[in-house]
């Protein structure tokens, strides 16, 4: 006989037994109470009927196990169990609950067998409790006389019912027996076997104290095989449905899993999501998709790290970036490289791709006021300029409202230098040494750190680009894992601009369609750590209520909701919630549209399993989206394919640097030996050097065409001289 052992991983907090007989009816098994342990384990002859178990009884967790049992001399046990006095119960009160506490730490564990009874066995039982209870009843007939009237003699027929105790309990097994023969037989076996004779004791007397001990006796079984075949063939008293259920236990160190009941119908949109799952646990085998034009309403994903947020993101976006204009994904690591591999993405490592991007560049298809515009708020509120985040904008706004007024790609170089300019005018003052800077001034000037460090990057300081247009419509991956983490907000800012310049360049007949997909994984970048009241919290707010109507979706990761603004919250109508942190999880709860008690679903939404996530369901009736209810589901396993790098020359150009060489030479034309000269990029000095014999010096890797500041020190600060030389040639200069 083959037989399947397994431990109980995980039980229903409020669990009702009688689903548990219902789940297992008609299969043979057993229940092992590990005393010493403190598992429960059960034992059955139906593989089938053990693997389906859980699916049948949300909340349940079974694990394989493999363990040796003692089978010393064991002692089977057949006994009864008396009704509960309380008959309004809905669920029969387990007899043995206290199992573990009572007996903790018995060297002997303790079987309980459910064997099915069929219904011939069911009938004969009844019989012979109706034979025994016809021998318990005597009927006695006395005459009495009234000695005080001395009357003549009465005659009083009395009953008298001895064995009253045993007559009880046969009344209450009669009651059993016809409850299972009104169910057409349905009733089990039950045995209760003590593994090791040598530690009975204090096992016989915590089940007399429970049960009616009926009968004791040695089952004569070395091994489990034995033991079941054994307890199978026992001709033991019935025990109806609920009378089973009484006699099940678990042990208390087993996890309490919160079932909700959610929804149950089957949603068949286009995008796939995952499997419903009944009781929040158990595969429902229901799909639960989406329709592909319900992504423009904004969706949100959220979860501690592990629980499988981004790789549900990739199951849906593979599905989606296929059947739409344009896809751009952002993460701030290089996990989404093989997903956009695998789909013929290009995947851009704006540090490694050595491909010329210029984000200052405006396609002819965008409104380029409103480009630029956008640009200074969210490169504003992506600094770290603080409270001084208003003056940095305006600063930019003026720069961008000239450098903008003749061409639609901007040199980097001109860019920062009307950025300068406009930084002087507002808040600063030309003198005879330099600039004064006020504090404001002071303060912009050192926000712009994030900007001057990104355009000392060849890469970033070229005028002509990768075309952003082209790289939308094929669907991009940027990777910003060589970023530094200050950095990366400057970049998602940059990127982002450039994807809602094209979303903004859309019609507003979109309702109905999905056009462009933007992914941004570890979206808290965007926000400012939650604050409601940013410039680009607030700009954000609006473009979700425009993408509706634009047909732009937008999905946003990350691993906590309070990291997401509740204003976007509540507009973002796609919720995905994976397991969430213990002091957040109530927020969470509050989002979801589920009809439960708050405390079980909160206590659920901490303890979900990876790859399971409350799924808050978008449906189309009657023309109309409807965001009433919220399941469970279980997204599928993915697994995408090794990376392929893109070539860099499928992106465009590659950035080309070449040396600068300047030749310091006097009024004469003879060359100056020793010189002293400093060279600046975007207002950072990027060398300090003397002039050689030839009166000659070199700036490594400049960017051709791009202009460089040349300072030639005097002996005082006012007697410095300033040149303009250009990159990738020779620059003569006359002092």
């Amino acid at each position: 006989m083959a037989l399947c052992v397994a431990r109980f991983d995980g039980i229903p907090r409020e669990m009702d037994r009688r689903l548990f007989i219902d789940a297992m009816l008609g299969s043979r098994f057993m229940l092992y109470h590990d005393l010493e342990g403190g598992d429960t384990l059960v034992v059955s002859d139906d593989p089938g009927r053990l693997a389906a178990l859980p699916g049948a009884m949300p909340g349940v967790k079974l694990v394989d196990a493999m363990r040796e049992f003692r089978m010393n001399e064991p002692i089977a046990i057949v006994a009864y169990a008396m009704p509960d006095k309380d008959a309004g119960r809905e669920e029969p009160p387990a007899l043995l609950d206290d199992l573990y506490d009572v007996l903790s730490g018995s060297e002997s564990g303790v079987f309980m067998s459910f064997m099915p009874s069929d219904p011939s066995h069911v009938r004969k039982a009844r019989e012979r409790v109706e034979n025994e209870l016809s021998r318990t009843e005597v009927r006695q007939t006395k005459s009495v006389s009234d000695r005080a009237f001395h009357s003549s003699s009465n005659s009083l027929q009395v009953e008298l019912y001895y064995d009253s105790e045993k007559r009880a309990m046969l009344l209450s097994m009669l009651d059993m027996l016809n409850d299972a023969s009104h169910a057409n037989g349905t009733a089990y076996k039950v045995c209760i076997v003590i593994e090791d004779a040598a530690f009975a004791g204090p096992i016989l007397r915590y089940l007399g104290s429970k049960l009616l001990l009926l009968d004791q006796f040695g089952i004569g079984a070395n091994d489990l095989d034995a033991l079941f075949r054994k307890l199978a063939d026992l001709d033991a008293m019935p025990f109806s449905y609920d009378a089973a259920a009484r006699m099940l236990a678990f042990s208390g160190f087993i996890k309490k899993n919160d079932v909700v009941d959610s929804y149950r119908t089957a949603s068949d949109g286009d995008i796939l999501i995952g499997e419903y799952l009944k009781g929040s646990m158990a595969a429902g085998g229901k799909p639960i998709g989406l329709r592909k034009d319900i992504f423009n309403l904004g969706t949100i994903v959220t979860g501690v790290p592990g629980t499988g947020k981004t790789a549900a993101s990739m199951h849906i976006m593979r599905q989606i970036i296929k059947r739409v204009q344009g896809a751009v994904i952002i993460s701030p690591t290089g996990e989404w490289n093989s997903f956009g591999s695998e789909n013929g993405m290009h995947i851009v490592n704006p540090y490694k791709t050595d491909v010329p991007i210029n984000f200052f560049k405006c396609d002819s298809s965008i409104n380029i006021e409103r480009f630029y515009e956008n640009m200074a708020m969210l490169v504003a509120s992506a600094s770290v300029a603080g409270p001084y985040k208003n003056s940095m904008e305006k600063c930019l706004l003026a720069a961008f409202n000239k450098v903008y007024l003749g061409t639609r790609s901007p040199s980097p170089v001109d860019v920062y230098d009307e950025i300068e300019e406009a930084l002087i005018e507002q808040h600063g003052k030309r003198t005879a040494t330099g600039v004064r800077y006020t504090k404001h001034g002071e303060n912009v000037r050192a926000a712009l750190e994030s900007l001057r460090l990104m355009l000392l990057k060849p890469q970033f300081a070229c005028a002509e680009g990768v075309n952003f247009g082209e790289l939308l419509r094929r669907g991009v991956v940027f990777d910003l894992s060589d970023i530094s983490n200050n950095l990366k907000p400057f970049f998602y800012a940059l990127i982002l601009n450039q994807a809602y310049g094209f979303t903004d360049a859309l019609g507003v007949d979109g309702d109905n369609d999905l056009r462009i997909m933007m992914c941004l994984e570890e979206s808290q970048l965007v926000f400012e750590n939650g604050d409601q009241q940013s410039a680009a919290v607030i700009d954000l707010k609006q473009r979700i209520q425009d993408f509706r109507k634009k047909g732009v979706g937008l999905f946003l990761i990350t691993h906590s909701i309070t990291d997401v603004p509740p204003s976007i919250r509540r507009l973002c109508q796609i919720k995905l919630y994976f397991r969430q942190n213990p002091d957040i999880a109530k927020v969470a709860a509050s989002d979801l549209m589920l009809d439960a008690d708050m405390d079980i679903i909160v206590g659920r939404l901490r303890n979900l399993e990876q790859r399971t996530c409350a799924l808050t369901l978008v449906e189309l009736k009657g023309g109309r989206k409807d965001t009433s209810c919220s399941t469970f589901v279980r997204i599928p396993e993915y697994s995408p394919v090794r990376a392929v790098y893109v070539p860099p020359a499928e992106l465009g150009a590659r950035v080309r640097t070449e040396d600068m060489v300047i030749r310091v030479i006097d009024a004469a034309g003879t060359p100056v030996q020793g010189a002293k000269a400093n060279i600046f990029a975007f207002g950072e000095r990027v060398l300090v050097s003397s002039t050689d014999e030839n009166g000659s010096l070199t700036l490594k890797s400049s960017v051709p065409g791009n202009r460089y500041k040349l300072i030639l020190p005097g002996k005082r600060r006012s007697d410095a001289r300033e040149f303009s030389v250009i990159g990738g040639r020779c620059n003569v200069v006359a002092i």
